[in-house]
């Protein structure tokens, strides 16, 4: 209880509250966080809490959009990631191809804006946040889920025309086609050797037959088959054999499967190339 003569106005209007004079002698300080005077040891135990929790939950809601947005960006930064990548697997193939493949293009342009983060207009985005107004009053969470929703759809929709193309494959055809892959000799991480330049690799890909006319390339001049019907596979040489054959590095190799055969390191032990395989899985570059 305080009588009259203990209590003064404060006149600064920045300090819009009653100061006692007791107050240094009872609490230590004033907090501006919990807005409150922190009692002394002596009424520590006594004095009771006027501390609300509104500033708790503001810190901890403030803390959560920040958590909120951190995971947003690294969601996006690894949607664009993943679909630049791939979209320079689909680039690669699409340059392969004799003929246009309309499949691969609408892919390729499809990858091109969730890569360049170009997925909805503007007017779709305003629309989207107004149907979902959690998303709304954090932008970087609705790219998060629009990213997540386009990868999603696009996964859905190739996924559905891969379904109905091989359904629509003649019986016989889509029995060569399961069974291709009896005729592949070397499996995918399989390290080889190339048995006219004698270089190491490992084999990252392969295709049952080779997607481009390679009748003309040099390393097929010598093969005894028809190299037109033979696997091909996507091989990533070795950085020291390349230095050691062509004078420089090399990216991916495109090889027939009658110049390769499988690396042997017990039989290699007395050669140079017993080293340790040194390659660059770049996946940018293949």
């Amino acid at each position: 209880h305080n009588n009259n003569n203990n209590l003064e106005l404060v006149t600064d209007p920045c300090l819009c509250r009653i100061r006692n004079n007791w107050t240094s002698s009872h609490f230590t300080k004033f907090d501006l966080e919990t807005l409150s005077f922190q009692p002394n040891h002596i009424l520590q135990y006594e004095h009771p809490t006027t501390t609300t929790t509104t500033t708790t939950t503001n810190k901890n809601e403030t803390t959560e959009k920040k958590d909120t947005q951190h995971i947003s960006k690294e969601v996006i930064n690894g949607i664009q990631q993943f679909a630049t990548e791939l979209k320079n697997h689909v680039t690669f193939t699409i340059s392969k191809l004799s003929s246009s493949c309309n499949m691969l293009t609408s892919l390729e342009e499809k990858l091109n804006s969730i890569s360049r983060g170009t997925i909805v207009s503007p007017e779709e985005q305003l629309e989207y946040s107004t149907l979902t107004p959690s998303s709304s009053s954090s932008p970087t969470l609705s790219q998060a889920i629009l990213h997540l929703k386009s990868l999603l759809h696009l996964t859905l929709h190739h996924s559905s025309l891969v379904s109905k193309r091989f359904a629509s494959i003649p019986c016989k055809q889509k029995q060569k086609t399961k069974s291709q892959s009896s005729i592949i000799k070397f499996d995918i991480g399989t390290i080889v050797r190339h048995t006219k330049y004698n270089y190491r690799g490992i084999v990252i890909a392969w295709d049952g037959k080779p997607v481009t006319d390679v009748r003309n390339w040099d390393g097929v001049q010598d093969v005894k088959y028809n190299v037109m019907e033979q696997p091909f596979y996507h091989v990533i040489p070795d950085i020291d054999d390349c230095i050691r054959v062509f004078g420089s590095e090399r990216s991916f190799r495109y090889v027939c499967q009658e110049n390769l055969e499988v690396w042997n390191k017990e039989e290699s032990s007395s050669s140079s190339s017993s080293s340790g395989l040194k390659v660059d899985l770049d996946p940018v570059e293949w």
